[in-house]
């Protein structure tokens, strides 16, 4: 009988051990619009851009070369004013412009395409599951902007539709199952106005796992079972 209780408890254990979960993150990707909620879920991250070190006066814009990255060196940015493992690029061929004071949910600079009818190309030089920016729409109204993720084989991931006006929306995504490589952003309605981006945060999700409620009980069920059977196993001659 206690060998039987004791397969009994044991298997209420291991039954639990399963719905420990790192927040219900699942293989395919999920997606926010919360800076608060992104960060509480893809936890720690290393990387953060906010082009602050931008050679430009306060509410004023220039225009830079094709990319930006840490090594960047032209009349916007000097090498390491760019956080490593991230490049900033213009696609197709387009430059990239830095603009300042243009929002008040902006940190101050911002970056996007110089040309509206360009779009905005962001290449991670790290390996990443874990990416966010403020967007913005350098316009009066808002638009909606189509936002297209590859992984670090060069695949197709998805696209999602993202609707920002001049006081900006954010975009996070955490893909546990994949490493990100490269978002592309373009405006869908290019007479609405022209991308800008802000506050990009990156790095590996390191959420920490929180066993759902039903799971503490069940466990609990688990190590109760195996005091009882403990209880009540035979003595033993030494």
């Amino acid at each position: 009988m206690w060998a039987r209780t004791t397969r009994l408890a044991g298997a209420a254990c291991i039954a639990a051990l399963p719905f420990f979960s790192s927040s219900d993150l699942s293989a395919a990707p999920i997606f926010f619009d919360d800076r608060e909620a992104f960060m509480a879920a893809a936890g720690a991250l290393a990387g953060f851009e906010g082009f602050e070190a931008a050679n430009i006066g306060p509410e004023a814009s220039a225009a830079g070369s094709g990319t930006w990255d840490s090594e960047s060196d032209d009349s916007v940015f000097s090498p390491g004013d760019i956080v490593e493992g991230i490049r900033f690029a213009g696609f197709p061929g387009e430059q990239i412009a830095v603009a300042g004071g243009f929002s008040p949910n902006s940190t101050g600079v911002a970056i996007g395409p110089e040309d509206v009818a360009g779009d905005l190309s962001i290449n991670l030089l790290t390996e990443i599951n874990a990416f966010g920016l403020d967007l913005f729409n350098l316009g009066e109204s808002e638009q909606v902007f189509n936002i297209s993720i590859r992984d670090s084989f060069d695949e197709f991931v998805t696209e999602i539709e993202v609707t920002a006006g001049p006081l900006g929306s954010f975009f996070g995504v955490i893909d546990e199952s994949l490493l990100l490589r490269e978002f592309s952003i373009e405006g869908v309605n290019q007479n609405l106005g022209a991308e800008l981006i802000d506050n990009v945060v990156f790095g590996i999700a390191s959420p920490t796992a929180v066993p759902e409620p039903g799971t503490l009980a069940l466990f609990s069920a688990g190590l109760l079972g195996f005091a009882v059977a403990r209880r009540k196993r035979p003595g033993t001659l030494r």
